[in-house]
């Protein structure tokens, strides 16, 4: 396996303070809440990462994966194209596609969290009556 130096630990660490957020939220809102808003959020990343991906081939917007870790509590997002890190850190246009991604959720996820947990409260309540 080839090795990038730090490129991996500044793409993971675009999304520490996300995952930090999450697991503290997590550990006071119900459990079955917090399995909703983790999957939709990866779901919706996973969906903006294929959506952000330059396209020659196809190949690397193809490769884009989800899968489920921790009980449904967390989920890996990754993509096994081989060329990857050249087009994230290359010269083209393209290039930090994945860190703009992973940015703009940054941002972009606390409100993303409380519509998420608006809906599942108002699901609940309809579900009451």
């Amino acid at each position: 396996m080839k090795q990038y130096g730090d490129r991996d630990a500044r793409i993971r660490s675009n999304m520490d303070e996300l995952n930090r957020y999450l697991q503290t939220l997590s550990a006071k809102m119900d459990p079955e809440c917090a399995k909703v808003v983790i999957r939709d959020m990866a779901h919706a990343i996973l969906a903006d990462l294929k959506l952000n991906s330059p396209v020659v081939t196809g190949n690397l917007r193809g490769n884009w994966n989800l899968t489920e870790i921790a009980n449904a509590m967390a989920y890996h997002i990754y993509n096994n194209t081989e060329y990857i890190f050249h087009v994230e850190y290359g010269q083209a246009a393209s290039a930090g596609f994945v860190r703009r991604t992973l940015e703009d959720w940054r941002l972009k996820a606390p409100e993303f969290i409380r519509s998420r947990i608006e809906a599942w409260i108002e699901k609940k309540r309809r579900e009451a009556q």
